[in-house]
């Protein structure tokens, strides 16, 4: 714990034992990595929090969730749902409505895994009344519909080994890292799906309210023991992700009459369900019975794997405190349910600087002069 807050040990200790005490940036630091406010540490809510929860779970499988992360990507996860608890608080205060949960029954995981995340994605469709079509944008049908939180950051703020993450506590939010950039769409779409599936099985159990997602195979996720049974949740989410966007019965039925293995069969799947190459091989592949040796070939061969730009899954807002959280803010504050230094705490603006104009604007609490005074100042009494 000292290495991921950058102290040392020693330090930490005498903290705990209350012979010194934390500087308040130490005490948001600390906050941030549990996934909570600061006030809300000093309320002793990090008990319950879903990283603490996360933080057991990898000790109890005697991993050390620091040699799997680096300290400041488990501070931008823990940040994630800091800013998914803001927006749960936010929408209660403006009377908006509770999060939509499909009521799809968690079951043990069995084997075969794929199976099982076919049978839940049928479920699903069949529950939210989606049938067999494509569906043409996974962001609106999760914010949207449902009602759920979806959070975008970038590689150069979250490792590229990290795909994603979500949560059920408090509210249904997931958290996409946009490794191929917003323009790679078909992407975000596999891994809001993906999550899709941690949300509605594997968060619903009390030991995993939290749950993050490796980038690559399961080959290279050996180490990823953070919760018990976790390669096989990892490939159930898969599988899920997969039949959700590509249901069988309209696979079947688009590439009739065609030659699976053929690049006319790749770029029917890819257009029609709006998924990337790789997914639509890996379902014609499947479905159709083709060998991972012919699998392997037509991922190899030369074509054009590019997608048009534009589409409703690309248009996202990049950044924790964009987006819906700096939308809500702007809300509270003209319905007068916010305060203006609520407001900073909340958007990590300081006093000195102006609110951004998103969010209505608005001046400096302090000039820049007094806060050099006051930082003139302590460093004296130091």
């Amino acid at each position: 714990m000292a290495r991921l807050l950058g102290v040392q040990a020693d330090e930490l200790l005498d903290i705990e034992e209350s012979r010194a005490t934390p500087s308040m940036a130490l005490m948001e630091r600390t906050a941030t990595l549990y996934g909570v406010s600061p006030s809300a540490l000093l309320r002793g809510e990090a008990q319950s929090s879903p990283a603490t929860l996360l933080f057991r779970s990898a000790e109890e499988h005697r991993v050390d969730i620091g040699d799997l992360m680096r300290g400041e990507d488990l501070h931008v996860l823990g940040d994630f749902l800091v800013c998914a608890s803001e927006v749960d608080t936010l929408k209660s205060t403006l009377g908006m409505p509770n999060a939509e949960i499909p009521s799809l029954e968690p079951e043990d995981l069995t084997e075969p895994e794929w199976q099982q995340g076919r049978d839940f994605a049928e479920r699903t469709r069949q529950l939210l009344g989606l049938g067999d079509t494509p569906i043409p944008s996974m962001r609106s049908l999760l914010a949207d519909r449902l009602g759920w939180e979806i959070f975008f950051v970038t590689p150069d703020v979250l490792s590229p080994s990290i795909d994603g993450a979500s949560t059920i506590h408090p509210r249904p939010a997931i958290l996409v890292n946009l490794l191929g950039g917003s323009a790679s769409w078909w992407r975000t779409r596999a891994t809001l799906a993906h999550e899709m599936c941690h949300v509605l099985v594997d968060s619903r159990q009390g030991s995993r309210p939290y749950l993050i997602s490796p980038e690559g195979t399961l080959k290279h996720r050996g180490v990823w023991t953070l919760v018990e049974r976790f390669r096989g949740i990892e490939r159930r989410a898969n599988a899920f992700a997969a039949h959700f966007l590509v249901p069988r019965r309209s696979l079947f039925s688009l590439v009739s009459g065609t030659a699976a293995d053929s690049e006319e069969a790749i770029h029917k799947v890819c257009g029609h369900f709006g998924v990337g190459r790789q997914l639509a091989i890996r379902r014609l592949g499947h479905e159709f019975k083709l060998s991972t040796e012919v699998q392997t070939q037509m991922l190899a061969r030369e074509a054009d794997k590019s997608h048009c730009s534009e589409h409703a899954d690309a248009d996202v807002e990049i950044g924790l405190r964009r987006g819906v959280l700096r939308s809500l803010v702007r809300r509270a504050l003209e319905a007068d349910k916010l305060s203006p230094l609520r407001a900073r705490a909340i958007l990590r603006v300081p006093m000195s600087a102006p609110l951004p104009d998103a969010i209505g604007g608005g001046p400096p609490m302090v000039s820049r002069a007094h806060v050099e005074r006051t930082q003139a100042l302590r460093d004296e009494l130091r």
